[in-house]
């Protein structure tokens, strides 16, 4: 997932970046609308349309294109403005815009049968777009259920300028989380400031994702600049997808060769209410998960049951990238039999797909069932919980009435200070002690 990037009319898609357009995807200096026919079936023909850059400076410059698009007889006409005269007929098109405004720009595409598809952009020339950054927390990164997580956004502009510089006030970013379940996104809490800190929902959360749900944890981080009269403010932002520590295997992003087993889960497992599992597994299939960072991952547990064993090598960006680590996988005695099996896992750095690559005799289509994954390690939450009263504070009269926390050792250190996500200062923790 990109981790800057500009958009309107914004709504949760995980599984291509935490916040897109419904009409068009904005990210850096392009726009693109996609749509697949829709309504009856004799709309046989499928129109893609690209303009960038979408905004900027003038003279702004914005080259138009139609690449990808497909039918019978496609006749063009591209409208560069509101005043609805067709400025080109190509299937590539540019324009020139040398005065500042707002300009709707279209593009209606008609097939031999006098089909007609549209797709809509609106250029901003005379205002860029903010460019929001995301240095924490990392995109696909693991987090535990109910403890809390660091960030820090930054916000540059051409015409604002800089959150480093002072001209753009923290107070003015905005922050928002939700949780990611199964096909859809619930909005949690919103927050404005550069850095802080918010809660990965609670425990509670932790029954729901063992019994099977597929639950991501999604963060989201937006600035509206104050725009170049006429041009309207435009609205930048970055999002990340946080992962759990266990995920199902029926939750991959990607697969090959496996198929999905209904009654195939350990319905003993501690929570667990869902019987899904990967099954038929053969020597070179593979699932995989995006995005995932291995930041403080120490190792993984795969949950499996076999009669045959094998082995799943967790590889990085495709079944043959880098090696991260191998699950040896070690025969149970039955096919619902299952049994928890460990590897170290070693952080290549960044963000990736990982692969999880089955390995076994060959020939065999049921090497073993994968019920879920377990990562194991920190991750990036830190040990710290909401308490009744502030532990170990210098200054607690600095603290935001209502936000208490106390801290845990994370790896024998303790945090400076934290930065509430409303710019209020938390002070040092001095106290060795919680």
């Amino acid at each position: 997932m990109n981790q800057s990037g500009r958009g309107i009319e914004r709504d949760w898609d995980v599984n291509t970046m935490i916040a897109v357009t419904m009409k068009t995807i904005c990210s850096g200096i392009i726009a693109v609308a996609f749509c697949a026919p829709i309504g009856f079936a004799q709309t046989p023909f499928q129109v893609q349309a690209t303009a960038a850059p979408v905004d900027g400076p003038i003279p702004l410059k914005v080259q138009f294109s139609s690449s990808g698009s497909t039918g019978d007889g496609l006749r063009f006409e591209w409208y560069f403005s509101s005043d609805l005269i067709v400025g080109s007929t190509s299937p590539e098109a540019s324009h020139t815009y040398s005065t500042p405004g707002n300009y709707p720009a279209q593009l209606r595409v008609y097939n031999s049968k006098g089909d007609r598809e549209v797709r809509n952009f609106t250029i901003h020339a005379g205002n860029s777009a903010p460019i929001v950054k995301l240095s924490e927390p990392p995109d696909g990164a693991f987090f535990k259920w109910g403890q809390w997580i660091a960030f820090k956004v930054s916000v540059s502009d051409k015409e604002d300028g800089s959150t480093e510089a002072g001209t753009i006030p923290c107070s003015s970013l905005q922050g928002e989380t939700a949780l990611f379940h199964n096909d859809h996104a619930h909005g949690f809490k919103q927050f404005q400031g550069c850095q802080g800190t918010f809660q990965a929902s609670d425990d509670s959360m932790n029954t729901e994702a063992q019994q099977g749900q597929d639950m991501r944890w999604l963060f989201n981080a937006s600035y509206v600049d104050r725009g170049a009269a006429p041009v309207d403010a435009i609205t930048g932002f970055a999002g990340v997808i946080l992962q759990p520590m266990r995920k199902q295997a029926e939750h991959f992003s990607n697969s090959s060769g496996i198929l999905l087993d209904s009654n195939g889960g350990d319905e003993n497992a501690i929570g667990q209410k869902s019987a899904v599992a990967i099954g038929s597994i053969g020597k070179g299939d593979w699932i995989s998960f995006k995005p995932m960072n291995l930041k403080n991952i120490k190792s993984l547990s795969c949950h499996a049951a076999s009669t045959l064993g094998g082995k799943i090598e967790a590889r990085i960006d495709s079944a043959t990238g880098p090696l991260v680590g191998t699950v040896v996988i070690g025969t149970t005695g039955g096919a619902h039999l299952f049994a928890d099996f460990h590897a170290d896992l070693t952080d290549p750095g960044g963000t990736h797909e990982i692969f999880f690559v089955f390995q076994g005799q060959q020939g065999s289509q049921n090497l073993f069932g994968l019920d879920y994954l377990e990562f194991q390690g920190q991750g990036i939450s830190l040990a710290i919980r909401k308490t009744k009263s502030l532990v170990g504070a210098r200054n607690p009269d600095k603290m935001h009435p209502g936000f208490n926390v106390k801290v845990q050792h994370l790896d024998g250190k303790l945090p400076k200070e934290l930065v509430c996500a409303h710019e209020k200062r938390v002070s040092a923790f001095g106290s060795r002690g919680t």
